[in-house]
């Protein structure tokens, strides 16, 4: 099984941590950390399976208005 990294950027930490929660309840995914990436914005890193990372993230864009978010495969 390959796996991603995928990071879901946002502003401030109350949106970075609801971010995390809808991500990290909606699929097999596993929190590596947060980024403070400066100007408030946040960076929340996952990893997990690919499809797992695309459903994580969509389902955090979805959630958290505001959030945009990628995906690397390794």
């Amino acid at each position: 099984m390959a796996k991603s990294i995928g990071m879901i950027e946002t502003m401030g930490m109350v949106q970075a941590t609801k971010a995390a929660d809808a991500a990290l309840k909606s699929a097999g995914v596993r929190l590596v950390g947060y980024d403070h990436t400066g100007d408030g914005r946040i960076t929340v890193i996952i990893e997990g399976s690919i499809s797992s990372v695309k459903m994580a993230i969509q389902t955090a864009k979805l959630m958290v208005p505001g959030v945009t978010g990628a995906i690397k495969t390794e």
